[in-house]
């Protein structure tokens, strides 16, 4: 059975690639403001290193999302720990320009490391909640730390308006990213509702085509995505339940009948039968379930326990 392409990895990938270009623009010219300001030539390195790691970055996503890889275990793990040692050397210039101690300096500093930690709460948050909050969290640190190091190294530190810069810094990360992440889930349950409008219009269309009653869309994992009511009435069924939790076949030939519908078969078990479900490029993105009761001249043909039509 087929596993379900990853949409939080795509839409990582896919914003990540398609953003190269401006991000490598902007850090040339970060890199190069910051030489201006700092009076050295190591920023125009940092901002060569950051780019070979945003490009770095873009591959890996991609071929995550060429290989529908899980985030979870040891991808998780490891895409993680990518994401905190790319934002620690992003962040380096900030702070470089925080402890400058010129107040344009400690602006784009703190400019920075917003758009440092918003970039991993982006469409997809990095693939995974937890590989966001780890890219994240350099960024989010320096905003935290840098004005208590500024307090700390000045030869009369001003504590109270170290701990309101910190608090304010705070309250500045959390509100910003906490912003983009509820915008992303919000985006993500408009796209999941015109998903299921879409997959209950198809079945609607497929089920009068075919003139049957009781209907399920199921994709190729195996997951109910649009039923007739005379189907949920029948079976109880709900959206996103497994298709064997839904109809009467065991896990095992549903796994079977999946992969003969995938390379076009029509595969007939009574009581039930299944039809290769296309797009619209005509690629088969699932199944269209049918009672086969519904098609009583047809019985007759195919009495054995399962059969395929090509």
């Amino acid at each position: 059975m087929q596993a379900k392409r990853p949409i939080a990895l795509a839409e990582a990938a896919e914003v990540r690639r398609r953003e190269l270009p401006a991000s490598i623009a902007t850090i040339i010219l970060a890199g190069g403001l910051a030489a201006a300001v700092l009076g050295s030539s190591t920023a125009v390195a940092w901002a060569g290193l950051v780019a070979i790691l945003l490009v770095a970055d873009m591959h890996i996503y991609r071929r995550l999302d060429a290989n529908e890889a899980r985030i979870e275990g040891r991808a998780l793990a490891g895409l993680a720990g990518w994401s905190i040692l790319s934002g620690a050397i992003y962040a380096a210039l900030p702070l470089a320009l925080w402890l400058d101690g010129e107040a344009a300096g400690a602006v784009a500093a703190m400019t920075l490391w917003i758009a440092g930690a918003l970039r991993q709460f982006g469409p997809g948050a990095s693939g995974a909640i937890w590989v966001a909050i780890a890219g994240a969290a350099p960024n989010a640190l320096c905003i935290v730390i840098a004005p208590a190091l500024t307090a700390s190294l000045s030869a009369g530190p001003d504590w109270d308006a170290a701990v309101i810069a910190t608090l304010a810094g705070i309250a500045l990360v959390s509100y910003a990213c906490q912003s983009r992440w509820r915008a992303e889930i919000a985006a993500a349950e408009a796209r999941s509702a015109i998903e299921e409008a879409t997959h209950a219009a198809t079945l609607v269309q497929l089920a009068h085509s075919f003139d049957v009653e009781r209907a399920l869309l199921v994709d190729m994992a195996g997951r109910v995505r649009a039923i007739t009511e005379d189907a949920r009435k029948h079976l109880a069924a709900s959206l996103g339940v497994s298709i064997e939790d839904a109809v009467a076949w065991p896990a095992g030939l549903w796994d079977e009948a999946l992969k003969s519908v995938a390379i076009g078969e029509h595969v007939i078990r009574e009581p039930w039968q299944a039809r290769p479900w296309r797009d619209a490029s005509g690629a088969v993105v699932g199944a269209l379930v049918t009672a086969r009761e519904a098609h009583a001249t047809s019985r007759a043909a195919h009495s054995e326990p399962m059969s395929r039509r090509a």
